[in-house]
Order: C-alpha cells, then structure tokens, then sequence
C-alpha cells in the first residue's frame, strides 16, 4: 500500500479549517448587511403635446341657379277679316225661331275669333235693334248643339227685354230645375272661382244656356251643375216656351 509524504495530513487540516473560516466570515456579512430601503418608483413626467391647430371650415360656394329663360313671345295671330264660320249660324237661327217665336228675326254675325281662343262661339249682346250678335272662332265648323247654346243666352236677354223689371226670368229658370237655394248665390260662388272652366260650371246664365241647347235638340248633355237633378228635355222646351210675353 502506498504511504502519504510526511505532514501531508497537517496540510490538509488547516486547509479544510480554513475554508471553514471563510464560509462563517462570508454568512457573517451577508447577516450583518443592511436590509435594502424600498424607493418610490420616480413619477412619469407627462409629455406635452401640442394643441392641435384647427381647420378652418370653408363653406361651400354654390353656384347661383340659372336665370330662367321667358319664353319666346307668342306672336298674336292676325284677326280675321271675314266672318265665314259665323255665317253657320244662319243655317240653325230660323230653326230655332219656329220653336222659340219670340227671338227676333234678324241676327247681327260678327267677324270671326282667332283659331286658338278659348271658345267656340260666343252671344255678344243685343245689338241697338235688339237683336242678337253671335261670332264663330275661325277654324271651328258651327253645329246645332253650339249653335243652340249661343242662342239661348240670346233668349235669356230677349225674354228679360220683353218682361216687366220686376219679372225674375233667371229665377223662374232657377224654381223650375228645383236647384237648391238661388242664382244669385250660385253666381257668387261662380264668382269667386280662380279656374275659367269652374266658373263656367257653376254659371246659372251657362246652365240656363246649357238647359236651352236640351230643349232644342232633346238630348241630355248638360256640362254644367244639375245639383243632381238631371234635365228633362221635353218639359225644358215647354217651360222657355211658356216664358214668352
């Protein structure tokens, strides 16, 4: 077996008493160390940002609305020289005088309308003699019912010529239809009518016309108001009959 040298063991035992010493120094100072001091942690410095400039709103420009061109001018047409559709109505005056004898014998034709009027054919009065002026538009060709609707506002100015001032012929027309209230209340709410052919409704002198045209030719178109009371044709012809003097 092989030996150590000599005083190796002594060696060796202040070795281990040594590290022994070191071990105990080392924990010594660890225990003896100051506990280490808790500090606040620093407070964030807050970073400035700057203020945001604004942008200033642009109003919108709109361009101005377009001025509206006023149409082109209507040229007037010529009036006519000639009273050729006018002179129909002498084809259905005489018939009409058999029925009715008191419209008087001779009628007094206007010059024509201008094509394009609003109308057909008009009653413009009775003349100095009394008798009736009728005028056609120009491109109208007269028919019997036109022809008697014209005549019969000429009859309703000839027959109150031919009464006494205080003889109502429009009233007596009004009792006959059995419309409601009286023409003259009839002839304000026409009046205030903006529309021409709403006035031309409730007109009673157009009814009256309306009511006539019937009594000639026996048919039942009447354009204006009946307030429901449809026109009997035969006793509306003896009814303007009876009305002569």
């Amino acid at each position: 077996m092989r030996s150590l040298p000599p005083g190796t063991p002594r060696v060796l035992a202040l070795s281990g008493v040594l590290a022994l010493v070191a071990v105990v120094a080392l924990l010594l100072a660890n225990a003896l160390a100051p506990a280490p001091i808790a500090r606040p942690s620093p407070t964030p410095i807050p970073t400035e940002r700057p203020t945001p400039t604004p942008t200033p709103t642009v109003a919108p420009t709109f361009a101005p609305p377009p001025t509206p061109t006023p149409p082109p001018p209507q040229t007037q047409r010529p009036r006519p020289t000639t009273n050729v559709s006018g002179l129909r109505m002498h084809l259905f005056y005489p018939q009409l005088r058999t029925m009715f004898p008191l419209l008087p014998q001779q009628i007094q034709i206007d010059l024509d309308e201008p094509a394009g009027e609003d109308g057909n054919a008009w009653f413009r009065g009775l003349n100095a003699r009394g008798e009736p002026i009728f005028t056609v538009r120009e491109d109208f060709v007269l028919d019997l019912g036109t022809a008697a609707h014209e005549i019969g506002h000429a009859y309703q100015k000839v027959v109150e010529r031919s009464q006494p001032v205080n003889v109502d012929a429009l009233g007596r027309y009004w009792s006959f239809r059995g419309f409601p209230g009286t023409w003259q209340q009839q002839q304000a709410e026409s009046d205030r009518q903006t529309a021409g052919m709403a006035r031309w409704i409730l007109s009673p002198t157009e009814s009256w016309a309306e009511a006539f045209r019937a009594a000639v030719t026996l048919d039942v178109k009447e354009k204006t108001l009946d307030h429901g009371r449809t026109i009997d044709p035969a006793a509306a012809r003896v009814f303007f009959r009876s009305l002569a003097p």
